[in-house]
């Protein structure tokens, strides 16, 4: 027995004498070294996990504490500073969606176009990289200052002003080029959305192309609400009003394409005017439309080549570059309706847009030259109110001071000038009755008409 006990006492120091000298004794094959401060660091990332946990919910209290300090102060109206601060942290931040201009091109087109253009830097297709280059640096320069904006500190600087300034400028020219768009609320339905934006809902569908069945509306996405009755209007066999000196001059030449019918009207008209009124300012004619046609901004119209921006005649030696401001001192009556007059012989002039107050003196320019108050009823607005906005072909619009705003209609499908019309331009000029006005006379007298002197107002 003692025997067995001196073995088995033998063999346990052995086994410890082992352990103590093998290292990696006892150990599975493979499996590493335990690290020498392992222990210690696990305890280490403990403490450290339990300081975080304590710090977020110490944070999280002060957050709670604060926020309901801020809706005590703000409900009080004890301070100021405190309600400026609450009503800031409620609102939502303003995101500065800068649209991008150039268009997207993949890194294999910009590494064989910039490879060609070091070669022949002078052909049509690199002279347009290089425009589209620059678009793009400009696009990348304004989205970086679109994220620098969303800061609050940045927020008020100039650059970051001018920034806002100029995207609301583009986002009301995209919205008078004919489309505008809305994101969809949480359960919205297309009724509810046609509703909000005073659409029919028969419209809101045919705008986003819904079929009938469709009613829940997917939260985020951007809906058409709004869209330009002249949506899509371009310019087919458009001719270019060519300036012609002491007679017709343009305050912008790339904008003065239009239909054959419309600048032959208007060239021959001005034409024949300066000829019964030699030596005097000319007409300067604005907006009619660009090459091809299109949206054209600020206008909502001027798209098809049939609407046009006219200047008013001026009395006196004074000659305008551009479309100015006329009083009722300033204008020269006969000469602007006798160019009317001639216009509207063509029996194509749909509408003329003219101020109210500039009416009165164009009406008894009318009257000198031998119109009757019943042949003018249907082409003046004037004598009646002003809130009879949509009878006769001249009437008021706000904002029309300083031109008139004229559209035509296509007489024929090549929308020309034949030869008929263009005669009764020559002749309305060659047989009118009223004599012109002097220089030195600065209003018009109206002249009393029995059956009219109840209706016409004094001006």
């Amino acid at each position: 027995m003692t025997l067995i006990c001196s073995w088995l006492v033998a063999l346990a120091c052995c086994v410890a004498i082992g352990f103590s000298v093998l290292p990696n004794a006892g150990a599975r094959p493979g499996s590493r070294r335990p690290h020498k401060h392992a222990k210690a660091k696990r305890a280490k990332a403990k403490r450290g996990r339990h300081k975080k946990q304590a710090r977020r919910g110490k944070s999280a209290k002060k957050r709670r504490k604060s926020g309901t300090k801020r809706r005590k102060v703000a409900k009080r109206g004890r301070s100021k500073k405190h309600k400026k601060q609450a009503t800031r942290r409620g609102k939502r931040k303003t995101k500065l969606r800068v649209a991008r201009r150039a268009p997207k091109r993949s890194r294999h087109y910009r590494k064989r176009m910039n490879k060609r253009c070091k070669r022949k830097p002078r052909t049509k297709a690199c002279r347009k990289w290089s425009k589209e280059k620059k678009l793009a640096a400009k696009d990348r320069a304004r989205r970086k200052l679109a994220r620098k904006c969303r800061k609050r500190k940045y927020r008020k600087s100039r650059q970051c002003k001018r920034l806002r300034t100029a995207l609301r400028r583009e986002a009301k020219a995209r919205a008078i080029c004919g489309v505008r768009r809305a994101r969809a609320r949480r359960r919205d339905t297309v009724h509810r959305m046609a509703r909000r934006y005073k659409l029919s809902v028969s419209a809101f569908r045919s705008y986003n192309r819904l079929s009938s069945r469709s009613r829940r509306l997917r939260r985020g996405r951007r809906y058409i609400v709004y869209r330009s009755p002249f949506h899509n209007m371009k310019l087919s066999g458009g001719v270019l009003l060519e300036r012609v000196d002491g007679v017709v001059h343009l305050q912008r030449p790339a904008r003065g394409w239009g239909k054959p019918l419309l600048v032959n009207a208007l060239r021959s008209a001005a034409e024949a005017v300066q000829r019964a009124y030699p030596m005097r300012s000319w007409l300067i004619m604005g907006d009619i439309s660009k090459k091809g046609g299109g949206c054209l901004p600020p206008h909502k119209s001027h798209r098809g080549g049939l609407d046009v921006d006219i200047g008013y005649y001026y009395l006196g030696g004074k000659q305008r570059g551009w479309l100015d401001h006329a009083s009722t001192r300033e204008l020269d009556p006969d000469r602007t309706w006798l160019y009317l007059a001639t216009l509207l012989r063509t029996g194509a002039v749909q509408y003329a847009f003219i101020d109210y107050g500039l009416q009165a003196p164009l009406y008894a320019a009318a009257l000198r030259d031998g119109r009757t108050p019943e042949q003018l009823r249907s082409v003046f607005q004037y004598p009646r109110p002003k809130s009879h906005a949509k009878v006769g072909i001249i009437r008021h619009l706000q904002g029309h001071a300083d031109h008139i705003h004229l559209r035509m209609r296509c007489l024929s499908p090549s929308c020309g000038l034949d030869e008929t019309t263009a005669q009764r331009i020559v002749r309305a000029v060659a047989t009118r009755r009223g004599a012109p006005v002097r220089e030195g006379r600065r209003r018009a007298r109206r002249p009393r008409a029995k059956t009219m002197q109840r209706t016409l107002p004094t001006y």
